[in-house]
């Protein structure tokens, strides 16, 4: 609490509350011990600028891996793709080759 805003607490304690300054003052000094507590409580629930920033970076760190595996998963996935129709291409000339074959007999 500020001292400007200690002593309007305690102003206005004194004049409207008709207490007198040693009530007042005590009254105000426990208000701002309640406030600091409840503050002190609260401030681990505020994060940094500094903390914000640091997770931004590791956001984009992930992004970047994550770019870089899905590049390297769809050219693997497209080779894999690749075989694939190789293959079954090769299998079904194979098998045209072996009907001629038979035909021819």
């Amino acid at each position: 609490m500020t001292g400007t805003q200690y002593i309007r607490l305690f102003d206005f304690f004194k004049e409207n509350m008709h207490i007198d300054d040693a009530k007042a003052k005590v009254f105000v000094e426990e208000v701002e011990k309640i406030v600091e507590d409840k503050f002190d409580q609260q401030k681990e629930n505020f994060s940094l600028r500094s903390d914000i920033q640091e997770i931004k970076y590791q956001i984009e760190l992930l992004r970047q891996e994550m770019k870089a595996a899905m590049a390297e998963s769809k050219s693997e996935i497209r080779a894999e793709i690749n075989k694939i129709i190789i293959w079954t291409v090769s299998t079904g000339l194979a098998v045209v080759g072996l009907l001629l074959a038979f035909l021819k007999l």
